[in-house]
C-alpha cells in the first residue's frame, strides 16, 4: 500500500494521475478512503490502491488490459498493438513510469510475458524484447509474439532432407514449427487447401522458415498469421467471399507508391508514374532472383507459371504500395473488432478515389489511450490482392 501526504495545490485528479496515470480511476481512491466527495484536505494522508490487483477483469471492460507476467494492470498505459496479415510476429509496445515497482517486475535481458487486450478480446500475447530508459522518467518497453522466432530463424539440420515428397503445406508447417515448440492451429474452412500435397518441394540454403512457409501457403490460397495466444494461424484467402465491413469516405490517409521496387511489366502502375519516372520504374527488374525463383517453382512440379507469376506481382506491390488510414476507433458500429485480412470501403476525392473501392486490410494498429482509441490501418487494392491488376485511381 502506497501513502500521500496531500500538498497545496493537489486535487484527486492530480494525485490519481500521478500514482494511477489515469484521472477515471479516482473511484478507487475514494472508495479506499471513505471519501463522500472529491474534496481532499492539505495535511491529509490517503491511500492510494496497488497498481497490480489479483481480481479478474470484469467481463463488460471496454477498455485496453495489459498482464505482465500474469499480474493484470488497472493503470493502463499507452499501448500500441500491431498485427499483419502473412507477418509472422504481433507487436506492442508501451511506456511505463520509471520506479522501482517496474524495474523490479521487469529486470533487464529477461523474458517476462506481456499479453494485451481489448475489452474480452486478446490481442497480443508474447514477452518483452526490449526495457530501457530513454526518458528518465519514462521506462521504454517493447514485446514481440511467439511466432516471431520463425522471422528470423533459417531452415534448421533438423529439416534435412531438402528434397521432399508428396507432403501437404499442414506437415510442412507442422514440422518446421515443431522445432521451435510453435503450435499449428488450421482453420476449419483452410484444412482441405493445407492437406493438398507438393508432389516435390525442396528447400533452399539459409532460407528463413518465415518466407518458406509464406511462399507455399500462398500457392495453396493460404494466409498466416498469428494468433492472440501466440501460436501459428492457417487461415483459408476467401477474401472473394467477404462483404465489407465499413464504408469511409475521405478518411485522413495518404497514397504512395515507391516507383524504385516496381516491375517493368506492371501496366496498371505504368499508367501512375510521370514521365521522368518511367525509365526508373522499367529497369526495376531483377533478373537473377526473378530466375531463381521461377526455377524453384518448377522443380515443385505443382502449380500453374500464372499463379506463380501472379502471386510474385502481388507480392511485389504490397511492398511498394502503402495506403495508410487512420479511423478513431478499434471495432465497427456493430461492435466486431477491426482485423487484419478484413475488407473495407473508401470512396476519397483527397486521394483521387472518386468511385467506392474495396480494400484489404493487410496490417491494423490499435493504440489505445486514456483519451481514446485510434485505429491505424495500412490498406491494399482488393482486385490486386485477387490477381486483378487494373488501375483504380481516376
Amino acid at each position: 500500500m502506497i501513502f500521500h501526504v496531500v500538498q497545496t495545490g493537489d486535487t484527486l485528479k492530480s494525485v490519481t494521475l500521478q500514482y494511477l496515470y489515469d484521472a477515471s480511476k479516482s473511484s478507487k481512491i475514494r472508495h479506499i478512503n471513505n471519501l463522500i466527495s472529491d474534496e481532499i484536505s492539505i495535511g491529509s494522508t490517503l491511500k492510494i490502491p496497488d497498481l497490480f490487483e489479483e481480481e479478474k477483469i470484469d467481463p463488460n471492460f471496454e477498455g485496453a488490459g495489459l498482464v505482465i507476467d500474469g499480474k493484470d494492470m488497472i493503470a493502463i498505459p499507452e499501448i500500441t498493438i500491431t498485427r499483419a496479415v502473412n507477418a509472422f510476429a504481433a507487436l506492442i509496445d508501451f511506456e511505463l513510469p520509471n520506479e522501482q515497482i517496474f524495474r523490479d517486475l521487469i529486470p533487464p535481458f529477461s523474458y517476462v510475458s506481456i499479453d494485451g487486450y481489448f475489452g474480452n478480446e486478446i490481442l497480443f500475447s508474447g514477452s518483452n524484447l526490449k526495457l530501457s530508459a530513454e526518458n528518465p522518467s519514462k521506462l521504454i518497453m517493447a514485446g514481440k509474439g511467439s511466432c516471431g522466432i520463425l522471422t528470423t530463424s533459417n531452415i534448421p539440420l533438423s529439416a534435412y532432407p531438402r528434397t521432399k515428397y508428396n507432403m501437404s503445406f499442414k506437415s510442412i508447417s507442422k514440422q518446421l514449427c515443431d522445432i521451435f515448440s510453435i503450435p499449428v492451429v488450421i482453420d476449419d474452412n483452410a484444412t482441405e487447401n493445407a492437406n493438398k500435397k507438393f508432389p516435390k518441394f525442396e528447400i533452399g540454403y539459409n532460407q528463413p522458415v518465415s518466407e518458406v512457409l509464406i511462399d507455399l501457403a500462398r500457392q495453396r490460397d493460404l494466409i498466416l498469421s498469428e494468433t492472440p495466444e501466440g501460436d501459428l494461424r492457417v487461415s483459408l484467402d476467401s477474401t472473394e467471399k467477404k462483404d465489407p465491413i465499413l464504408n469511409l469516405v475521405d478518411p485522413k490517409g495518404t497514397i504512395a507508391f515507391d516507383s524504385d521496387k516496381l516491375f517493368s511489366d506492371y501496366s496498371c502502375l505504368r499508367s501512375y508514374t510521370t514521365a521522368n519516372k518511367t525509365n526508373t520504374a522499367n529497369a526495376k527488374i531483377d533478373i537473377p532472383i526473378f530466375r531463381q525463383k521461377t526455377i524453384e517453382q518448377q522443380k515443385r512440379n505443382d502449380g500453374s507459371s500464372k499463379s506463380f507469376l501472379d502471386s510474385q506481382v502481388k507480392a511485389t506491390l504490397i511492398d511498394c504500395f502503402s495506403f495508410a488510414v487512420s479511423v478513431p476507433y478499434i471495432n465497427t458500429i456493430d461492435g466486431n473488432l477491426l482485423k487484419e485480412g478484413e475488407i473495407i470501403t473508401i470512396q476519397s476525392d483527397r486521394n483521387y478515389i472518386k468511385n467506392p473501392t474495396d480494400f484489404i486490410i493487410l496490417e491494423i494498429t490499435y493504440k489505445m489511450m486514456n483519451g481514446g482509441k485510434v485505429s491505424d490501418l495500412q490498406l491494399f487494392p482488393l482486385d490486386w490482392y485477387k490477381g486483378i491488376f487494373t488501375k483504380f485511381w481516376i
